[in-house]
């Protein structure tokens, strides 16, 4: 049965086993994880998905499971970082840096399954995010930030029924629009290992 529990456990059983090289490398490995878990289970990486011509969206894992389909989207955002691997080899991370672009991508990835959700035989979306960046998931102090409404930090509630927006004027923000939610989403961050940190919204 796909439900918060399978996924959070997939998630635990990772972090036994690995960190990650890349986002890719995080995708591969959870989709593996949940073929091993299955029988009779169907997975799709970047599937394809049109809502019409101009709108066409690759969905990190797409999963058709019992009749019900589960997609899956994921965010890796990493620091700079040398890691000693279980194998005695060594991950190297980058820096990616530009965090409030981050937190807004991982927000579009649960607006993307939200919309989703009006799909037939759709069951539960899972957005995810795991990172060793703590300024995705520290508290932050009520000083108001361009950014203020992509907000992910522990414990924080992602304001549904309102438009999500920057507050500034700057070129670049035509790039990256305002997002609708339908539904409220609160942030429960956990530790993966070590430094990481890892967080699911479930869609349905």
């Amino acid at each position: 049965m796909i439900n918060y529990n399978f996924i959070n456990e997939i998630i635990r059983e990772m972090s036994r086993k690995r960190i990650f090289w890349s986002e890719i490398d995080f995708q591969l490995a959870f989709a593996w994880e949940i073929k091993l878990r299955l029988k009779d289970v169907e997975i799709y990486l970047e599937r394809r998905f049109e809502f019409s011509e101009s709108e066409v969206w690759y969905i990190d894992i797409w999963v058709e499971y019992n009749g019900g389909i589960f997609p899956i989207e994921l965010k890796y955002k990493t620091k700079k970082c040398e890691i000693n691997l279980f194998n005695n080899d060594k991950v190297k991370l980058k820096e990616q840096g530009a965090c409030d672009l981050g937190r807004y991508g991982f927000i579009k990835d649960i607006f993307r399954l939200e919309k989703l959700s009006s799909i037939p035989n759709f069951k539960e979306g899972y957005a995810i995010i795991l990172t060793n960046e703590p300024k995705y998931f520290q508290t932050y102090n009520n000083r108001p930030t361009i950014d203020r409404d992509f907000r992910i930090h522990d414990n924080h509630i992602i304001q549904g029924n309102k438009d999500l927006v920057w507050y500034s004027s700057a070129k670049w923000v035509e790039n990256h629009p305002k997002i609708h939610l339908m539904n409220n989403y609160k942030m429960n961050w956990h530790t993966y290992i070590g430094d990481f940190k890892y967080s699911i919204c479930i869609v349905k």
